[in-house]
């Protein structure tokens, strides 16, 4: 799903109006799922349709010299919690199994953010891609449009011997552009995704957390999406994410330092 622009026409900038121009949507909101997967934990014992606890995203970039996922520190240890605290539970990275825990390469709970070390064998088990960064660190174009998502738990659905889950996206513009933080206008009451009603004030954004936030531009003709933050939290009443960029992330996965 992807914000249709036409009751924010006066907001687009240039950059975002051709982009909606383009005819290029549908190719960038594949291209924006494509590139990260849910992470989910659930209770098989319960009845279909609750065994669902929560979940949010991670995202798979490799730097140059390594194969990372990234996601926000809050969930991880939100899932790591839950796993400890009762034996049925069980975690899932997209369609196979996962111990959070173990594969943990850096964390920094101030900046809400973890790194996974992950194989590309893993990657490829989710049904995801590799969003392979063209320099490291990656940096925030000023004038470019802005594309954000998650695979929102609260919109997964239990099925007969599967989970179904939904990636909702934004096309928009930064609010913020800070060395430490990226604030994404969602103008989530007006958004509307394609072919469907419009998202009511106070939607339920739950699995956002750890979802992309691209930079979109065009080159020669070519469009580019280059993956610049990690979402960490949403703020409702004013309509806006906010990301870590990830020039914060070393190209071995280490963070690079505190708020402070």
């Amino acid at each position: 799903m992807t914000s249709d622009p036409s009751p924010q026409k006066t907001a687009l900038t240039p950059a975002q109006r051709a982009l909606v121009d383009s005819g290029y949507i549908p190719t960038i909101e594949q291209w924006a799922k494509n590139q990260c997967a849910p992470l989910w934990w659930y209770d098989a014992t319960r009845p279909r349709g609750m065994q669902t606890i929560k979940g949010a995203t991670v995202c798979f970039v490799h730097t140059g010299k390594r194969l990372l996922g990234i996601s926000a520190a809050h969930v991880h240890l939100e899932c790591v919690s839950a796993l400890k605290s009762d034996p049925k539970i069980a975690c899932q990275l997209g369609g196979h199994s996962f111990d959070p825990d173990r594969y943990v390469l850096a964390m920094d709970k101030e900046l809400d953010l973890v790194v996974y070390g992950l194989s590309e064998v893993q990657v490829n088990a989710t049904g995801a891609y590799i969003h392979h960064a063209p320099v490291w660190p990656p940096v925030v174009a000023d004038g470019n449009a802005c594309v954000m998502g998650g695979w929102l738990w609260s919109l997964s659905e239990d099925g007969d011997h599967q989970v179904t889950h939904s990636f909702l996206h934004f096309i928009t513009r930064f609010q913020t552009h800070f060395q430490a933080k990226l604030g994404i206008v969602t103008g989530t009451s007006t958004s509307i995704p394609w072919g469907q009603n419009p998202l009511p004030r106070g939607t339920n954004l739950g699995g956002m957390s750890g979802g992309p936030v691209y930079c979109v531009s065009e080159r020669a003709g070519l469009v580019q999406m280059t993956l610049v933050g990690i979402v960490y939290e949403y703020q409702p009443s004013f309509e806006i994410a906010l990301a870590r960029p990830l020039s914060l992330i070393d190209v071995h996965g280490s963070i690079r330092a505190s708020l402070h």
